[in-house]
C-alpha cells in the first residue's frame, strides 16, 4: 500500500487495486476520515475510487521481463509462442516488453508424462501383479520343507 501526502492510501498489490466500470478505470483508495473521530480514538476508514488513465493502470499491474522471468515466458511474450518440457509458472498479469508493448502469456497445451515414466510404471505394475504373487506361492510350497517340526509326546 502506498500513502500520498493527502493521507490517501492506494490499495496496491491487492486483488481490488483497479476497477473497470462504465468503460473507465479507477484505482481503489482508502483514507482515514480525520473529521469524524470515534469514541475509541480511531478514525473511520473511507474507501473511494480515483479515476486513472487505462495506460497508467496497465503499466502498474504489468510485469517487466527481468532476469527472474522464466525464459519460456519471456520467449512467448517476445515471439508469440514457446515450448517447454518443464513446469511453468504463468504470470497472472500482462508482460511488459522493453519497447513498451504488452502481451498476455497464458498456458495452452497438455502436460504429458515421458515414455520413460510409463515404462517404469508398467514395470512396477508387473512386479506387483506377477512377481510378488509368484514369490508368495514359492514360499508357500517350499516353506514346509525348510522347517523341522518335532513333537514330543507324553
Amino acid at each position: 500500500m502506498d500513502t500520498s501526502s493527502s493521507g490517501t492510501v492506494s490499495l496496491r498489490g491487492t486483488p481490488y487495486e483497479y476497477v473497470l466500470s462504465d468503460e473507465a478505470v479507477y484505482r481503489a483508495t482508502a483514507r482515514a476520515n480525520e473529521s469524524a473521530q470515534r469514541d475509541d480514538g480511531d478514525y473511520p476508514i473511507e474507501l473511494a475510487l480515483e479515476e486513472v488513465q487505462p495506460e497508467e493502470a496497465l503499466q502498474d499491474v504489468s510485469m517487466p521481463i527481468t532476469s527472474k522471468t522464466q525464459s519460456v515466458v519471456a520467449e512467448a511474450a517476445r515471439t508469440g509462442n514457446a515450448t517447454t518440457h518443464e513446469r511453468v509458472d504463468v504470470p497472472e498479469t500482462p508482460i511488459r516488453l522493453d519497447n513498451g508493448d504488452y502481451y498476455r502469456v497464458y498456458y495452452a497445451g497438455t502436460i504429458s508424462d515421458s515414455v520413460d515414466y510409463h515404462l517404469i510404471r508398467l514395470a512396477g505394475n508387473g512386479l506387483l501383479v506377477f512377481l510378488f504373487p509368484l514369490l508368495g506361492l514359492k514360499l508357500l510350497f517350499r516353506g514346509p520343507r525348510r522347517f523341522e517340526i518335532n513333537h514330543i509326546g507324553d
